[in-house]
């Protein structure tokens, strides 16, 4: 496959990419497993995701230090209906790219509930948390939801970190996110996620905001088992990172406000 370009999005061309390609005979199979192209100790948890290409290179010095968090549902074909060929959800490359645009850093990564405190431990590191998959997965690969709710309610507590969203039944995002992921210019067409058993009372637009339409040919199918962000066009790859954009922006704005009122109470 010829090397893919990052996508002009206007007013952030100045973007430095370090790896944003998918696939090419300059890299082998050693390459595609390397660590991911940011500093950041994800040590105490397994890796999960195959690889990181697409991503930018994150800032030296970030506003803010997201963790962007992922369920691989291990019994489920491809890891769910959200994944993409590399184990990330389907979103991740421009999502995790307008966070970095905006000057935070982000570093995608996976729950296993079998390292539940492993993983705690890990997020600590973090000023804010973006879960990034649907409520049932927790369930669907074998975990306990009230545990990892409750999990992330102690570290909203006792470390001050940001969860997104709102870690409880019936949670969802900020209302100035579900807005910013809104793109009015994408097709209205909703990604389905796994349902698991019982019954989810919140949508996947409350908890997730409205699904990186442009992104769905990302999506690995029985049809297409290798989607990948390079199989989403140029087009759609510019779509989705302006939309990355107005999003990382709000998230900006809110943790700049959420910064400023814990500076307020000492």
């Amino acid at each position: 496959l010829e090397r893919m370009r990052p996508p002009k999005v206007e007013g952030l061309d100045k973007a430095i990419v370090i790896r944003a390609i998918h696939m090419d005979e300059s890299y082998g199979e050693d390459d595609l497993r390397a660590a991911p192209p940011f500093e950041a100790d994800l040590s105490g948890i397994t890796r999960v995701a195959k690889n990181y290409l697409g991503l930018f290179e994150q800032p030296s010095e970030p506003s803010f230090r997201i963790g962007m968090v992922q369920i691989y549902v291990r019994k489920a074909r491809f890891g769910g209906p959200d994944k993409s060929s590399n184990g990330h959800r389907f979103d991740m490359v421009p999502l995790a790219n307008g966070m970095i645009l905006a000057g935070m850093s982000c570093h995608p990564f996976h729950y296993l509930h079998e390292e539940h405190e492993s993983f705690l431990d890990m997020c600590r590191r973090f000023d804010a948390l973006l879960l990034r998959f649907g409520m049932a997965d927790i369930e669907d690969d074998g975990g306990k939801r009230a545990r990892f709710l409750g999990g992330m309610r102690q570290l909203q507590q006792d470390e001050g970190i940001v969860v997104w969203p709102w870690p409880a039944e019936g949670g969802g995002l900020p209302a100035q996110l579900v807005t910013a992921f809104d793109d009015p210019e994408a097709p209205k067409k909703p990604h389905q996620l796994s349902k698991g058993t019982g019954s989810d009372t919140v949508t996947e637009a409350a908890w997730l905001g409205p699904p990186f339409s442009q992104c769905e040919a990302a999506v690995c199918t029985a049809e297409q088992p290798h989607a990948c962000w390079i199989d989403v066009g140029e087009h759609n790859m510019t779509s989705a990172i302006a939309c990355a954009s107005r999003v990382a922006q709000a998230m900006l704005k809110l943790l700049e406000e959420d910064r400023r009122k814990q500076k307020q109470l000492g």
